[in-house]
């Protein structure tokens, strides 16, 4: 049993200054500060909070959140902190600091090593050097695997820098086989050292500070996760998957679908007064590539393109699982490999394969004391009976099949199957597909996941309530193992409970929603609402266009299509000027983009407003298609499938009719409904002057939503191909003009991964003037609404809002409007789920929509709040966190919490609110068609040669160290050839 360091806290608990800590810096500070580097102070308004409330609470409601308590009062007073260098010495003396990074050590699997590398290399360390920590045992050493080590204050014996050399002899074969994948060369060196960089104080003056409080949620995080450094789990940043059991789906014969969680701590403000340490779990899955055969993976992903497969894998089938990770065992079936080998004979085949394998990584059969992957770059054209080289003396040529023969005395299988080419550098290396197996451990990227997985991935997210608690419970059981620590026993930190945290909520109103013709009040709780209110704001347009595809409907339909298009156009106060006897109609093949870019600008020439796409299905290729050329023509498109024609024509599709009306408005420059605060619900009052609410959150006031769709990163392939960068980052913008849910909105391009929003003193003015150009005034309120930023960005946004401010002089001397800024955590950790759950649908065991909690979870260094705004249809509901970070005008926070659900209601298509308000909502859907639009472009322009073409014009910035400025001149060309004519006063992404 390990000694067990203890100084209660003379308070029994901490300051109130609660804050969560994002990643570490690879930085190192040398004195007894509390962080490696101070973060800004809390970002809140200088104004004082008002002491009334001008909204009554209607309901309150007992709830649960998928967290749990942890006791801290047992901690030390202080915990020491130190800076841990992995250092790799090389034969010829060179040395490398792990720390600093490696190419070779990017990547899941090679992050997921070095984790086990460097904690085995720990181990020993503390083995070889016991004296040092007063021959406590290792349990008092809370190390993250990298570059920070956490002991309790006066365990530490040692000077001011140790350090310990390991060598192979160190270590059992197990143990080197996993620490030798660091340096990828058995014969190398370690050196391990630490030196004191600091304490974190759990009670007194010092711990007050917010860095402080930063470095303890760090340091309570790394203790409650030392049980995970081993084999049986892999980890991505805050998210775990277990290897040790069975996958939970295999949706195609390479891939299965593994369970998980993510696991958050954070200090808040707690109950009865006190601030406490909570621990959230949330449930995660993850598609995996399988640990099969390569030969195995490309008869599945041929099978696959080809729709059909020998085997079902949607149950548990042929799976083998190992300890190492999920994968079959079994020899390819002859069949599915003589079809292949004939199938890859044609380019366009062996493309399709290269795209799945490229960027794999594997391991050869006949290298058995190798620790290296192999990464595979591409697909040979030839196989291992026509591939030959000279041998190492230069005496003969050998195929690649003779060789192996020779050499390793194996006689290939399949010596007919293409090769498979590794690169590295300049250097290529050819290996037959029958030796190579995949690496476990490999994630599958978004743009990789076949049909089946992402059916997958969605039927994931249908796990009910109940279940979800189940499974929380099970991973801090079972996982986390916190109740029989002896981490947590040496740090004196205890679990209080192994209940779900339990509060009460507010049930928030809904506003009431204003047609033409009618006021609708929706039901508290269930705000649905269907009605035949005529459109608030009818479009007035010119002319339609109609383009059929494919010959989904005959000439025939589409002119019956065009006359009822234009009576329901007329049901709805829709102005149309144009006769539909003279909307023209055209049939166009889905694959001749040059045709659909032509007609489109010769309709937008004859002041054609929007273009009806009628294809087969729902949503084809040539959707895409129509979009990029929507934001470079500037033509509005809506594309319907054959089905719905086929309803509207019907006498039976009014439903139908009615929701593409729906979005026909908006794109057309109409408003569906206004948002209104109501005065009262179910006969209790909701606040006292309505009117003089909606003046105070309304009246001259812009809502303004931010979103940022971040694209693949630049891998390890990218890198050893040579490759400028990953996927360009995108931003969606969208913004109220005369009315609140009249909505404009673009979206642009940044550079690659950049979290923090740029162009704003472009961007922003725009907004504002479009708001000036519909209204004849400017804004005297600001509310910008900024998804895309976690707790961690806060002093990255606040920057953003000085952006802000230093536009208001370019967009009038001596503008001032007050800001409210809101961050938006749509992917939140927190689940909120009824006290007490019953039934055995989403609706019924899910929270109501307006479920709002505001206190006891939230962070006193800012004005935070949960909201769960969405109907409960599927699975368990994510609430979204609000963090307000600016509030000029000093609302309250139960007004703004409020004001952001009734902004929810905003959306003007489904007629129920979706999870976070219309700003934001269609700011998401700007950054998605922006992300397809970017896609589209690839298609069509070759962006290599766009590179070449910026470097060329900008060669005095082609250094390394100047790749930031080159990267976003290519983004800025290719932004500016995208949105040439983006429709910024329209809802053109509905």
């Amino acid at each position: 049993m390990p000694t067990t360091v203890q100084n209660p806290s003379p308070t029994g608990f901490l300051p109130q200054i609660p804050f969560r800590i994002p990643k570490r810096t690879r930085r190192s500070s040398e004195v007894d500060v509390p962080a490696t580097k101070r973060p800004a102070p809390p970002l809140t308004s200088s104004t004082s909070l008002p002491t009334r409330d001008s909204f009554s609470i209607i309901e309150t409601r007992d709830v649960q959140l998928n967290m749990f308590a942890l006791n801290i009062s047992g901690m030390p007073r202080k915990i020491q902190r130190f800076h841990v260098d992995t250092l790799i010495k090389g034969k010829n003396g060179k040395i490398f600091n792990v720390n600093h990074g490696v190419l070779a050590n990017s990547g899941d699997i090679n992050s997921h090593n070095k984790r086990l590398a460097q904690h085995a290399l720990m181990q020993k360390f503390h083995k070889k050097r016991r004296e040092l920590f007063g021959q406590h045992d290792y349990h008092i050493l809370a190390y993250d695997c990298a570059n920070t080590l956490y002991l309790p204050d006066g365990v530490y014996l040692g000077r001011n820098e140790e350090e310990c050399t390991f060598k192979s002899d160190d270590f059992s074969p197990e143990q080197w086989n996993i620490t030798s994948k660091l340096s990828r060369k058995k014969d190398y060196t370690y050196v391990m050292k630490i030196r004191p960089s600091g304490f974190i104080y759990t009670s007194g003056e010092e711990a007050s500070e917010v860095a402080n409080r930063m470095e303890l949620t760090r340091c309570v995080e790394i203790v409650t996760s030392q049980k995970l450094n081993n084999s049986d789990y892999c980890q991505f940043g805050n998210d775990t998957f277990s290897f040790r059991a069975q996958p939970v789906s295999e949706p195609d014969a390479t891939s299965e679908i593994r369970s998980g969680f993510a696991k958050v701590s954070r200090i808040v403000e707690g109950r009865n007064g006190k601030n406490e340490m909570l621990m959230a779990i949330d449930t995660k899955a993850s598609p995996f590539y399988k640990s099969t055969s390569v030969l195995n993976f490309v008869c599945g992903k041929y099978l696959e393109k080809r729709g059909s497969s020998r085997n079902d894998y949607r149950g548990r089938g042929d799976y083998n699982r190992k300890k190492t990770g999920g994968g079959s065992t079994d020899a390819p079936d002859h069949q599915d490999v003589a079809e292949v080998e004939r199938s890859l004979e044609y380019r366009e085949n062996r493309q399709q394969i290269e795209e799945a394998l490229k960027g794999l990584l594997v391991s050869a059969a006949h290298l058995k004391n190798s620790t290296n992957l192999i990464m595979i770059s591409r697909v040979a054209e030839t196989n291992s009976e026509t591939t030959k080289f000279m041998t190492n003396n230069g005496e003969r040529e050998i195929s690649v099949a003779d060789h192996y023969l020779e050499a390793y005395n194996y006689r290939l299988k399949y010596p007919k199957m293409p090769l498979v080419v590794s690169k590295r550098f300049r250097d290529e290396c050819f290996y037959p597909m029958e030796l190579l197996q995949v690496a476990p451990g490999q994630r599958i990227k978004d743009h990789k996941m076949s049909a089946a997985v992402q059916m997958a991935m969605k039927g994931q997210k249908s796990t009910l309530p109940q279940k979800h608690v189940d499974l929380v419970k099970h991973v801090l059981s079972r996982n986390l193992k916190l109740d029989r620590n002896l981490y947590m026993d040496a740090f004196g930190i205890k679990l209080e409970s192994a209940e779900l945290v339990k509060l009460q909520s507010k049930i928030l109103p809904p506003p009431q929603i204003k047609f033409k013709d009618e006021v609708y009040m929706p039901k508290m709780g269930n705000p649905v609402f269907r009605t035949n209110g005529r459109f608030v704001d009818p479009a007035d347009i010119n002319a339609v266009a109609i383009v059929v595809f494919d010959r989904a409907i005959d000439m025939r339909q589409a002119e019956n299509f065009c006359d009822r298009l234009s009576c329901y156009c007329r049901e709805n106060g829709i102005t149309v000027k144009k006769s539909s006897r003279d909307w023209p109609i055209r049939e166009i093949n889905s694959e001749d983009s040059v045709a659909i870019k032509n007609a489109m600008e010769k309709w937008f020439s004859k002041g054609v407003n929007i273009l009806v796409a009628i294809a087969k299905e729902k949503k084809p290729d040539v959707h895409d298609v129509l979009k990029y050329y929507e934001a470079s023509v500037g033509l509005q498109t809506i594309q319907v499938c054959k089905q719905t024609v086929d309803m509207m024509l019907s006498s039976g599709g009014r439903q139908t009719a009615d929701n593409v009306m729906r979005k026909f408005n908006l794109k057309c420059g109409g408003t569906n409904f206004f948002v209104q605060i109501p005065r009262s619900v179910n006969g209790r009052t909701v606040c006292a002057d309505a009117h003089l609410l909606n003046e105070k959150l309304f009246e001259r006031v812009q809502f303004i939503g931010f979103d940022i769709s971040h694209g693949a990163s630049r891998t390890l392939f990218d890198r050893s191909t040579g490759k400028m960068d990953g996927e360009v980052s995108i931003v969606g913008v969208s913004y109220s003009l005369s009315h609140s849910t009249h909505l404009g909105g673009f979206a642009y391009m940044q550079t690659q991964k950049e979290y923090k929003l740029q162009k704003l003193d472009e961007v922003f003015p725009k907004c504002v003037d479009s708001y000036r150009n519909h209204t004849g005034r400017l804004p005297s309120k600001i509310v910008i609404y900024r998804i895309g930023a976690g707790e961690g960005d806060f002093k990255r946004v606040k920057e953003e809002v000085d952006k802000i401010r230093g536009t208001f002089n370019r967009i009038q001397p001596d503008y001032r409007p007050q800001l409210v800024v809101i961050i938006a955590q749509r992917d939140s950790h927190v689940r909120v789920f009824p006290a007490h759950i019953t039934g055995s649908k989403a609706g019924q065991q899910n929270v109501t929509s307006g479920t709002c909690v505001d206190s006891v979870i939230t962070s006193l260094g800012h004005q935070e709040f949960i909201l769960s705004s969405q109907m409960p249809l599927l699975g368990t509901v994510r609430p979204c966190k609000y963090t307000i970070l600016t509030n000029d005008p000093n609302w309250t926070k139960t007004e703004i919490t409020h004001l952001t659900y009734f902004r929810a209601f905003g959306h003007q298509v489904s007629y129920q609110p979706p999870s976070f308000p219309d700003v934001l909502y269609a700011a998401e859907n700007l950054a998605k068609r922006g992300r397809n639009n970017y896609k589209v472009h690839q298609r069509f322009v070759n962006l290599q040669a766009v590179e070449r073409s910026v470097i060329a014009e900008n060669s005095d910035l082609v250094s390394e160290e100047m790749r930031e400025q080159l990267a976003a001149a290519i983004v800025d060309e290719m932004s500016a050839a995208i949105n040439g004519m983006t429709i910024s006063k329209r809802n053109f992404w509905a």
